[in-house]
């Protein structure tokens, strides 16, 4: 099953579970302000309880971001928010915290365009399936990775918003997928630079997406590119 069939079709049930595991997703997470979004690339094998946690640090509500480097691992520390969905199979899986351990996004998302609702503190979070990708990306890419998005993050509690400083640039981009890197990456205090502003091409091709805001594909599966603003 090409891509081209799965997006006509807007059904990914016809690609096998084992399959779909294996492809990378991208989804589109929409803050309750409709204005503020992000973009972020998942492996088809990652947990709801992953899930969680990139959009924690996404939105800059990662409680240990500022008081030491967050280390990004697989299903590993607490899973924050809750999920819900109007789609009674799916609220039977994500209702308890305790199963996102255990269910895949490709488990989740089956059609193009579906979407789940997560709330954490006062802040709701529409995540839309974008696309996903026919195969492994030709570009070793670790995940999983933000690709870009729009607008300052609010604060997770609205009592907090006066002493609310956010930021939202290239370099937060970048941040976050130094995070996402975890163990793989280390950042050397002796040295000035980091690994990132000694190699921009690594890090910029790191932020670029698999498909636009028409769902069209990009690089590296055709010539087209496209980034989301910052």
């Amino acid at each position: 099953m090409n891509l081209i069939q799965v997006l006509e079709e807007k059904n990914l049930k016809d690609v096998p579970l084992n399959l779909r595991k294996y492809r990378e997703y991208q989804l589109k997470l929409t803050c309750s302000e409709k204005s503020i979004w992000r973009i972020c690339i998942l492996c088809g094998m990652n947990t709801m309880h992953d899930l969680s946690r990139v959009m924690m640090v996404c939105f800059n509500w990662m409680p240990s971001q500022k008081a030491a480097i967050f280390k990004w691992r697989n299903n590993k520390g607490s899973p924050f928010g809750s999920f819900r969905s109007t789609k009674k199979k799916i609220k039977n899986l994500v209702n308890k915290r305790t199963n996102l351990k255990n269910i895949s996004i490709a488990e989740i998302f089956m059609k193009l365009q579906e979407s789940l609702e997560w709330s954490y503190g006062d802040q709701n979070v529409q995540i839309k399936c974008m696309g996903v990708t026919p195969g492994k990306d030709l570009i070793n890419r670790a995940l999983p990775r933000c690709v870009g998005g729009v607008g300052l993050g609010p604060p997770h509690i609205n009592a907090l918003s006066t002493n609310w400083h956010p930021e939202w640039s290239l370099k937060t981009i970048l941040t976050i997928n130094e995070t996402f890197l975890g163990d793989r990456f280390i950042r050397d205090t002796f040295k000035k630079s980091t690994e990132f502003q000694l190699d921009s091409n690594s890090a910029l091709r790191r932020q670029c997406p698999f498909f636009d805001n028409k769902n069209r594909l990009l690089k590296p599966f055709t010539e087209n590119t496209f980034t989301f603003g910052v």
